[in-house]
């Protein structure tokens, strides 16, 4: 190599060895070779494009290393965030709200931490620095779903369900079709006691969502929006006079027959009004169609008020004799019996109380049917009888025809159309 430069450069003097004027100023000047002048030429471009490799290959290593650097602060940010994560989920706050703010001072753009940590901290019941977490993080993601849905469930904790509202809107109207926001949008909604748009709200919810099982829910969920809507006050409990509700009734029970609460709720109101027949019409055909315990209680209610007025009670006894006959469960026919035995009619009440006791040991020990049976003892005159049963009906593993909520299991004597835990229509005769 060498010999093949020194041979390069000997052939660059020999041919080219006369000098040249090298012209430095207006006063001065240089003769040089031109071989010399050429090599000189030739360095001096040889040395700029080493010089710019030696610059591009320092910057590249420089960039290569700081990128490694940022990916290990990184990596390790991301492993302490899934950490707090997971004390968070084992039950260990402090510790994880402790490392979760390390990650969140370091990466505030870090929405899956911050969401963690305002978590973390609305379960230790500190809303307001979980909603200070959340509003700040907007910043760095304006329009992000997950944390505008994050900020609404946050508003709702804190009664502030105007605000839950305008979150969910806006999150809705970036995801319109995400079942989860349109429920959290429709809960809102309810919340802020406007019960139609919320109705709306869940049937779309109900047309986009997937699975069966939160289908059924949103529909129940439309249903029960719907017949609250209808509602003065959006509460039976609360509605004091229920005759404005008949018509929106009316037509909810026109679009859903087997929505028990409008059904009752109908009823009530029209017995409320005056109109027994009304009433009459509609628990028999919701009782022909499933003999439900509320149903039967308030036909039995029914025919007692009629038999104090002097109504036609005995074509109301009549249709608790058709919605109880051929049923095998001891309640409709134990409510059918009590109503015989107020109108004096015991030995046919006698005769399904020796039925049920020859088909079924369960119902011989039941509360309701001793309560039955205690009736008839004393409607007889057998007293000593009467208080043992009644005793023994009042002792018993719960309240003679009370109802339990399917979904909490709470207990009520009476019907309700709605539970605390927010179900409709859910409670249902205890007994089998």
């Amino acid at each position: 190599m060498l010999a093949l430069v020194g041979g390069s450069v000997a052939y660059l003097f020999y041919f080219n060895g006369q000098p040249v004027q090298l012209q430095l100023g207006s006063e001065s000047s240089l003769r040089v070779p031109l071989a010399a002048l050429l090599l000189a030429t030739f360095a001096i471009g040889a040395g700029v494009v080493l010089v710019g490799g030696l610059v591009r290959a320092g910057a590249t290593g420089i960039y290569r290393w700081r990128r490694r650097r940022n990916e290990r602060h990184r990596s390790r940010l991301e492993g302490q965030a899934k950490e707090g994560r997971f004390r968070l989920w084992a039950g260990e706050h402090e510790p994880a709200i402790r490392q979760l703010s390390r990650v969140v001072e370091q990466r505030p753009d870090d929405l899956g931490a911050v969401l963690a940590l305002s978590t973390g901290h609305a379960v230790r019941g500190d809303l307001d620095s979980a909603h200070r977490l959340l509003e700040s993080a907007r910043a760095h993601h304006p329009r992000d779903p997950r944390l505008l849905a994050r900020l609404a469930q946050l508003a709702l904790r804190r009664s502030n369900s105007g605000a839950a509202v305008d979150y969910f809107r806006e999150a809705v109207s970036l995801r319109p079709t995400s079942p989860r926001l349109l429920a959290g949008y429709s809960a809102a909604l309810e919340a802020d006691g406007n019960f139609k748009e919320a109705a709306a709200i869940a049937k779309r919810w109900a047309e986009v969502e997937r699975d069966p099982s939160r289908r059924q829910e949103a529909n129940e969920r439309w249903l029960a929006l719907r017949y609250r809507d209808c509602l003065p006050g959006g509460d039976a409990g609360t509605a004091g006079d229920l005759r404005a509700a008949i018509e929106p009734l009316r037509r909810l029970t026109a679009d859903a027959p087997d929505y028990l609460p409008a059904q009752i709720t109908l009823a009530d109101a029209l017995r409320a009004a005056g109109d027994l027949r009304g009433a009459e019409r509609i628990y028999r055909t919701a009782a022909w169609r499933a003999p439900h315990g509320a149903l039967l209680d308030r036909l039995a209610e029914l025919h007692a008020e009629l038999q104090r007025a002097g109504g036609a009670a005995d074509r109301v006894l009549g249709v608790l004799k058709s919605a109880c006959d051929g049923q095998t469960l001891p309640g409709p026919r134990l409510v059918y019996a009590r109503r015989l035995i107020t109108a004096g009619k015991l030995d046919a009440a006698e005769a399904i109380l020796n039925e049920l006791g020859e088909a079924t040991d369960a119902a011989r020990c039941a509360p309701e049917r001793d309560l039955v049976a205690g009736e008839l003892a004393l409607a007889r005159g057998r007293d000593h009888q009467a208080a043992l049963l009644l005793a023994r009906a009042a002792t018993g593993g719960h309240l003679p025809f009370a109802y339990a909520c399917s979904r909490c299991g709470r207990e009520e004597k009476t019907w309700l159309d709605r539970c605390r835990c927010g179900a409709y229509g859910s409670y249902e005769w205890i007994i089998a």
